[in-house]
């Protein structure tokens, strides 16, 4: 039943995943020589608040969030699980929904990605994911984007090359084998 259960969730997301890629906003304008796109949020012809991207490859999807009690509490449940860091501060503050090994090592490697990531949630930031293509980050706000989101955006974009690297074969992973057998 569980089993069941978990490959119909795993459809489901693999089949959002799938609708939402290709919908990228138009580029807007380009960021110390990096090209973003900017998509603004609005009711009542006030804003709301926006998402701004940036291209970045990168072997899989990676949602970070604020990690919320629902989070701490599903995690000691067993239910769930994330990529721990080893950084204590960034473990508490971000939750990182990935299970790519390569994210896991870069995450765990780059200090520098981390502490852009962190600065991103620190200056109001919901949610920062990389898509497979872009870089893209989410924000409540009563204004449009301005050069310091950009830059925030940047940091991240910058810091996250080495996802972009050609991650070690899927073959070589022992969870691969563990999940073929079972």
């Amino acid at each position: 039943m569980w089993i069941f259960l978990r490959l119909m969730l795993a459809l489901a997301g693999f089949a959002i995943r799938t609708l939402a890629r290709g919908r990228n906003p138009k580029e807007m304008g380009q960021y110390e020589g990096t090209p973003y796109t900017s998509k603004i949020r609005t009711a009542k012809g006030n804003t709301k608040g926006f998402e701004i991207g940036m291209p970045r490859a990168t072997p899989t999807w990676i949602r970070f969030h604020r990690e919320s009690a629902a989070d701490r509490a599903f995690k000691a449940m067993g239910i769930a699980n994330e990529i721990q860091t080893g950084d204590a501060a960034f473990d508490d503050q971000v939750y990182v929904t990935c299970d790519h090994p390569h994210v896991a090592t870069v995450l765990t490697e780059s200090k520098e990605l981390r502490a852009a990531i962190a600065a991103m949630f620190d200056a109001g930031y919901n949610k920062i994911f990389f898509d497979g293509a872009y870089v893209r980050a989410e924000r409540d706000a009563d204004y449009t984007p301005t050069t310091r989101d950009l830059a925030l955006l940047h940091a991240v974009w910058t810091a996250a090359w080495k996802l972009s690297d050609a991650p070690p074969s899927r073959l070589s992973d022992r969870f691969f084998w563990k999940a073929l057998i079972v």
